[in-house]
This record gives structure tokens, sequence and C-alpha cells, in this order.
């Protein structure tokens, strides 16, 4: 491994100052993928010194390339998770009525259709039909909650990705209109 560092610390110093970290063994991995090679520190080793410089340059090229690109994946992996865990400890320091209707309206609306559904089939293996006929007042009752269920896991929804940075999704909406409007001749 000391070898493989030196040579990388003159080639490529990002790739040389990971191999001595935590991250050798996945540096390691890239070069032995880029020169097609068994990811062992002595193999990758051997491939550079055997390859012609300009492979080797090139092949590095694309090893640090493809390294940026993990750190790049991994650093906004981390991103998003600390805002999701910070977003969760802000809803739950803002207390019960903030952070525990929302999840209560959920469940509520589960429980309210599972029950309607097994009514509905319940009945059918009786022959009695009598609960179709009190459908409109079941909607009644159970569409607001239903559609509070709804409104909470889009703000949610909505609240996650604007928090974690990502670029925001276009909203069923948006996706709607843009299939709508004509497209230029």
């Amino acid at each position: 491994m000391d070898e493989l560092k030196s040579i990388l610390t003159k080639l490529a110093p990002a790739l040389g100052g990971a191999v001595g970290g935590p991250l050798g063994m996945a540096v390691v991995s890239i070069l032995a993928e880029v020169f097609g090679t068994k990811a062992s520190p002595d193999a990758v080793t051997e491939a550079i010194k055997s390859n012609d410089p300009e492979v080797v340059k090139a092949s590095l090229a694309r090893a640090e390339a493809a390294y940026k690109a993990e750190i790049e994946r991994q650093m906004t992996v981390r991103t998003q998770i600390s805002s999701h865990v910070e977003m969760m400890r802000l809803d739950y320091d803002r207390g019960i009525f903030y952070s525990g209707w929302r999840p209560l309206a959920g469940w509520i609306a589960v429980l309210y259709a599972a029950l309607s559904c097994l009514l509905v089939i319940k009945q059918g293996f009786y022959g009695t039909y009598g609960f179709l006929a009190q459908a409109p007042s079941v909607l009644m009752v159970g569409a607001p909650i239903m559609a509070l269920a709804g409104i909470y896991a889009w703000g949610k929804s909505r609240e996650r990705v604007a928090m974690s940075g990502a670029s925001e999704q276009p909203s069923i909406v948006d996706i709607v209109r843009g299939m709508l409007q004509p497209k230029p001749a």
C-alpha cells in the first residue's frame, strides 16, 4: 500500500492522499476497475508500473473523476440525512399539536378506509348491501379525513425537498399542464 501511495502522490495527488486514509480500499477498487485488474494494492501498483505512461495518465484522470463523483454523492447523501434528522428534531420540538395531529390524521384515514372496505366485504358475504346506500354519508365523513392525510403527505414531502437542498420536483398540476399544452410545431 505504501508503494501505491507514493506513486499516486506523484501522479494523482488527490488519490494518493485518499489511499492512506479511511477511503483507501475504495480508491483501490476504483483504480482496479479503471485498470481492469484485481482490487488489491499490489495488483493496481503492478498495473500502473507496467502500462504506458500516457495510458496511466489517462486512466488516473478517469479514476480521479470517479473518486470525486463518489465523494460528491456521499456528501449529498450525508447532507440529505442530516437535513432529514434536523427536520424531524424541529418537528418534535414544536410540540404535539404540530407534529402529532398530522400523523394521527393519517392513521385515522387508513383505519377509516380499512373499516369501510371490511364492512363492504362483510355485507357482500351476507348478501345485504344496505351499507352501499349510505355511501354518500360515508364519503362525506371519510373524504375530509383522506384529504387531510393527503395534504399532510404532500406538504411534508415539499418541506423535505426544500430542506434537503434538492431541486424541487414538479407538482402533478405542473406535469398535467405540461402534457396539455400544445407542442410548438
